[in-house]
């Protein structure tokens, strides 16, 4: 566990670490697939959780079939999202306002590392209150490889000016854990729906269970006494 940097800013991933946006995919990933004509079972679901875009359309053709029409189905699941949130909005995470909130009275440099495209994930934080409180949002298409490699990570570091080592990057998932680890961040874990397995959480410097918690070890963090935590 690092704690010699001298930090310097917090990275967030988006989806289950920002957002509350979840529980909408899972619904909406449903709905598409039922006006195709497939049924998703809810273990099946669970299953793709947390997987890279690759992984995740790989899993969905064997869970569904060699058959099952990929590409409409991400034509519809981008229609009824917006179509979703538009009237529904998108909920913060507990806690994260006010935790936004005091990293900017601290003045700490902030960023999102995402693998949502970028035009998208700007759309996600608007709905949710979120995007004033970000200059900067790297997305998925602004970086070659995606998460669990290293670059977005990397690239967000040196958009807020700023060496890897004195970033501390916020993740809800394994492969943001892995991504921000290879990056060489501070990592804190919270996790969202599903709990990573023990290697992932041996990788996390910190596993935490709410936002709260996480400020409470940011601002200890940028205080330099990470070894009274």
């Amino acid at each position: 566990m690092r704690t010699d940097e001298n930090l310097t800013a917090v990275i967030f991933d988006m989806d289950g670490t920002l957002i509350d946006s979840e529980p909408i995919f899972k619904k909406i990933a449903k709905r598409s697939a039922s006006e195709l004509g497939y049924n998703i079972e809810d273990d099946v679901y669970n299953g793709w959780v947390g997987l890279p875009r690759e992984s995740l359309e790989k899993a969905i053709i064997e869970s569904l079939g060699k058959n099952f029409p990929m590409t409409r189905f991400k034509e519809i699941f981008a229609e009824n999202w917006i179509s979703y949130t538009e009237l529904n909005g998108i909920s913060p995470k507990s806690g994260i306002p006010d935790l936004l909130e005091s990293l900017v009275d601290l003045e700490i440099a902030m960023a999102v590392a995402t693998s949502t495209p970028t035009r998208q994930a700007q759309r996600s934080l608007e709905i949710a209150k979120l995007k004033t409180f970000f200059k900067f949002v790297v997305g998925g298409d602004q970086v070659k490889c995606g998460k669990p490699a290293p670059d977005i990570f990397l690239k967000a570091a040196s958009i807020l000016n700023t060496s890897p080592k004195q970033c501390v990057a916020i993740e809800d998932s394994a492969i943001g854990i892995k991504s921000a680890n290879a990056a060489g961040m501070l990592t804190i874990l919270i996790p969202d729906t599903i709990f990573p397995g023990p290697e992932i959480v041996a990788l996390a410097d910190y596993v935490l269970y709410s936002s709260e918690a996480a400020g409470n070890v940011i601002q200890l963090a940028f205080n330099g006494a990470l070894h009274e935590v």
